[in-house]
């Protein structure tokens, strides 16, 4: 994960990100105890969980999938079974009862943020400094509050057009596309199968309505500058059926990526000593959200693009991601503005040396 350099707030900072992290090591080593131990370690009926909604993938899959599915998410806990090494590893999070019905992370939001994570004055100027450097010139530029009532601004994210350059197949593939959408908070949420059509060498498709990802309320935060996230994924139809553990897979990543963000912004929230005022959470998101928002949209292409992607052992893209910041000062986007970006993508065949090689063009637009 690329590093953001933060000078003498790095150390922290890294550690609240390790905290987040973790919090998807014990929900997989939750998750493997069920599986192995039932009894032992029960399953939260939390759907919104991380280890419930990898349980419910898990069940979808065919009995000849399952030990491989967990063979390959294991390697992202590798939970150490001896009680001193556990407790160095996680340190106050070694408080965490797998054998709980309680999810993970309801139990992690629960344990107070240790004092020797919180900041001091000087290093939260930093962070400010830092995280809100203008994009031109050097000039810092303070979080903006928003008045109680305010006009709409409303930001739409839509998928242009997807374009050939060469196919996974000899002839035609049969390109399906999901999304993810990540607002400036951190919630999730999911565009499952879009049907993109038949596609040959060289050929564009533009999709209209259907490429419509996320309309948001910018003032929804109330905050700015704010960090937007689209994610994306192409599907070659043709070889990979099985559209229902497409959708599970990518409803999984949005539960991830939501309880991540959660726990890293809760985390810095009371790290920065903001939380327990009025207001006081949207501003440490404010201070914080690039960064953070970054930083766990990562995270999750990493372990998911690394781990349920692959266990679906079908012909799809890596994870695509694109991120975009709204600011205030200056504006970023007037109404009726916008900025169109190309994402390369490719896919990979699982037999053979030969893949198929797409382009996407999005669009950022301001229509409120």
């Amino acid at each position: 994960m690329k590093k953001v350099n933060l000078g003498i707030a790095q150390n922290k900072f890294d550690q609240i990100q390790q905290r987040s992290e973790n919090v998807l090591h014990l929900s997989i080593a939750k998750l493997v105890g069920h599986i192995e131990n039932p009894t032992t370690y029960p399953m939260t009926g939390d759907n919104k969980s991380i280890e419930r909604a990898l349980f419910n993938h898990y069940n979808i899959l065919a009995k000849s999938e399952q030990k491989d599915f967990i063979n390959r998410i294991k390697k992202f806990s590798n939970i150490p079974s001896n009680t001193t090494q556990f407790q160095s590893r996680f340190g106050d999070l070694a408080k965490v009862d797998l054998k709980s019905h309680t999810s993970v992370a309801e139990q992690i939001k629960s344990i107070a943020v240790p004092d020797s994570l919180k900041f001091t004055a000087s290093e939260i100027d930093e962070l400010e400094k830092k995280l809100l450097k203008k994009r031109v010139g050097a000039k810092s530029t303070p979080v903006t509050k928003q008045p109680a009532v305010v006009a709409p601004r409303l930001i739409r994210l839509t998928v242009e057009s997807i374009h050939c350059t060469n196919t996974v197949e000899l002839k035609k593939d049969e390109i399906l596309m999901n999304a993810l959408f990540t607002d400036a908070l951190g919630v999730s949420t999911t565009i499952d199968l879009v049907d993109v059509g038949k596609m040959k060498d060289g050929e564009t498709i533009n999709l209209g309505a259907k490429g419509i990802i996320a309309e948001v309320n910018l003032n929804n935060a109330g905050f700015f500058p704010q960090t937007l996230i689209g994610t994306f994924t192409l599907i070659d139809k043709d070889v990979f059926a099985d559209q229902e553990k497409i959708v599970s897979a990518f409803r999984t990543c949005a539960i991830i990526a939501t309880t991540l963000t959660s726990i890293a912004l809760i985390s810095m929230g009371v790290a920065i000593a903001v939380a327990a005022t009025p207001g006081g959470m949207a501003a440490a998101a404010g201070i914080m959200t690039g960064a953070l928002i970054a930083m766990v949209g990562s995270l999750v292409i990493l372990v998911v693009g690394g781990g349920i992607t692959l266990a679906l052992q079908g012909e799809t893209s890596d994870l695509i991601k694109d991120e975009f910041v709204f600011d205030l000062n200056p504006v970023t986007l007037q109404p009726g503005e916008f900025v169109t970006r190309v994402l390369n993508v490719e896919i990979p065949r699982s037999i053979g040396k030969k893949s198929g090689n797409y382009t996407m063009t999005i669009k950022w637009e301001r229509i409120s």
